[in-house]
């Protein structure tokens, strides 16, 4: 691909943008480009996917996109030189937008006006009072499909396109990818403006590791504790079957209080159990079953 841009030699002095032109939907587009042909763009090398393979569906057909993340642009020239390219693309349309303001919104706008219409192509997070937060801000690529195929092209960094496998698999968050662009030229809404790209080619550099179906180790060597169904040992017939049918006032007080503990200690195991994670076991000797002997011997005296 010949006319590829490189962000090294990207110079917005080589843009050009045609008159508006009127789509059947009502919209309004214009065509941008540079040194006389379509803009394509190589993005910087190995960027971030953060979020993975988007899809939207809200207002008809599904439609794709992938954002590229700047992450590590104080770290990386190449990423850095990247967004500066696309940096200085934004501050050109924002000029664009004040020098034909009359003829884009029938009006004559200050800069800040016009920056309130323009949606930037380097976009940072906001929380929802509009304040920028601290991650690193993305690019949006577009994946359009013809046919039911994405129209974009998929490779290994050997240059082997990658056959059968699901786009869905291949842009996984994480995942490390290289792009090369097309920008589509300039879009209006209402009174919002902006440029569209969309990917061509993507090199998908090291997919990140996944569990697999079943990753645990060392399960068949693991010691299994004896387990005790404390419902079983104090079921009513159970006690009635050692007990006296009259006892002591003392010795009934003695036994009842020890029924009651231990449905208490049922109870601590379930609750155990259920918050295995969050409640730490009971120490053995508050599970003792000692009192309970006791108390039988001496009801039998």
């Amino acid at each position: 691909m010949s006319n590829v841009v490189y962000p090294s030699t990207f110079d917005t002095k080589r843009i050009t943008i045609s008159a508006l032109r009127s789509l059947q939907s009502g919209a309004k587009s214009a065509y941008l480009n540079y040194g006389g042909e379509r803009l394509v763009m190589q993005s910087a090398v190995s960027m971030s996917v953060p979020f993975g393979l988007n899809c939207a569906d809200k207002f008809g057909p599904p439609t794709y996109s992938v954002e590229l993340s700047f992450r590590g642009h104080e770290q990386r020239p190449e990423i850095k030189q990247f967004m500066e390219s696309m940096n200085a693309l934004d501050e050109f349309m924002l000029n664009e937008g004040v020098k034909n303001s009359k003829m884009w919104f029938k009006a004559d706008l200050s800069r800040d006006v016009v920056k309130a219409f323009y949606t930037p192509l380097v976009k940072y997070s906001k929380d929802k009072d509009g304040n920028v937060l601290s991650y690193p801000p993305n690019l949006k690529l577009k994946l359009p499909k013809n046919n039911d195929e994405f129209e974009a092209k998929f490779y290994d960094v050997n240059g082997t396109p990658y056959k059968g496998v699901p786009v869905e698999d291949l842009l996984v968050k994480g995942v490390q990818v290289t792009a090369i662009m097309e920008c589509t030229g300039v879009w209006f809404a209402g009174s919002k403006y902006g440029l569209t790209w969309k990917a061509k080619q993507i090199a998908v550099h090291k997919l990140p590791e996944r569990i697999g179906d079943f990753a645990f180790k060392g399960l068949a060597s693991a010691p299994v504790d004896a387990q005790i169904d404390d419902d079983e040992v104090f079921k009513p017939s159970v006690l009635a079957a050692v007990m006296p049918s009259k006892a002591p006032a003392s010795a009934t007080a003695s036994v009842s209080a020890a029924g009651t503990i231990g449905s208490s200690a049922a109870d601590e195991e379930e609750v155990d159990d259920e918050d295995a994670d969050d409640v730490e076991p009971v120490p053995a000797p508050k599970k003792t079953i000692i009192k309970k002997k006791v108390i039988v011997t001496g009801a039998k005296k």
